[in-house]
């Protein structure tokens, strides 16, 4: 993993943060040189701590919800990995159920989110509301076919939004939208 370091103590960084750290990138504005653990070469007076460890989603890649829970999963977990593949679970995962960094401190980059934000608009929220219409249960179908009217009408909250909000519910501060 790489991790952004400004900091000059390196032992010390490694023996607080219990991370494996293979490179470190200074984050000073004017530096931004990389090295590997054991070496620095970045100006000793610089204040140096760990960052938090960042998951980068690429949103020129999410067009789909289906593409979200293979981004989300495979940026946290690695290839083919999970990180919830419908609302309920994806809000367990962010609360630290099965699937969840290590570290309860992390942040999730959402690159080119506005990309995303297109995509998972109002065709696509009324596409997944079409999906659960067939499936949820009869006394529900009243309110999902609400929404299901809303969305085709460019109403209402899109699935970027559904997404958005569980991230702010259940982890307040780790979405960071670029």
């Amino acid at each position: 993993m790489d991790v952004q370091v400004l900091d000059y103590d390196l032992a010390a960084v490694l023996e607080s943060s219990g991370q494996e750290l293979r490179e470190i990138t200074c984050t000073f504005p004017d530096c931004k040189q990389k090295a590997g653990i054991g070496e620095t070469r970045c100006r000793p007076e610089r204040i140096l701590r760990a960052v938090t460890p960042t998951y980068v989603l690429d949103g020129k890649q999410i067009r789909t919800l289906e593409d979200f829970w293979r981004a989300i999963g495979e940026a946290i977990n690695g290839p083919g990995g999970y990180f919830g593949r419908n609302l309920d679970a994806f809000a367990d995962c962010l609360s630290g159920g099965f699937g969840a960094p290590d570290d309860d401190d992390y942040v999730v980059e959402w690159r080119d989110h506005q990309v995303s934000r297109e995509h998972l608009g109002h065709p696509e929220t009324a596409r997944q509301l079409e999906i659960r219409l067939s499936r949820c249960h009869p006394t529900n179908r009243l309110f999902v076919s609400a929404d299901l009217a809303a969305a085709r009408d460019g109403r209402g909250s899109t699935v970027f939004d559904w997404l958005v909000e569980v991230f702010n519910d259940r982890a307040p501060g780790v979405l960071r939208l670029q």
